[in-house]
């Protein structure tokens, strides 16, 4: 579905009941972040990105949710 800033926290808030729900605890996010993924030109993911831009964030605790 679509994410707009209206809908974000709910939307969060049901992918972590889910997650709770439906796998060990060990397994379930800390939390849940939305936004658009950097690219290649030919589509792929870039992961290294999102490591370092992980990494600038620090620890989120869930109270940011």
């Amino acid at each position: 579905p679509e994410v707009d800033a209206s809908n974000e926290q709910q939307l969060a808030q049901d992918i972590m009941k889910f997650c709770k729900e439906n796998m060990p605890s060990y397994w379930v996010p800390k939390s849940v972040l939305f936004g658009p993924l950097p690219k290649t030109a030919t589509g792929k993911i870039q992961k290294h990105l999102l490591r370092s831009k992980v990494k600038e964030m620090g620890p989120v605790k869930a109270s940011k949710l």
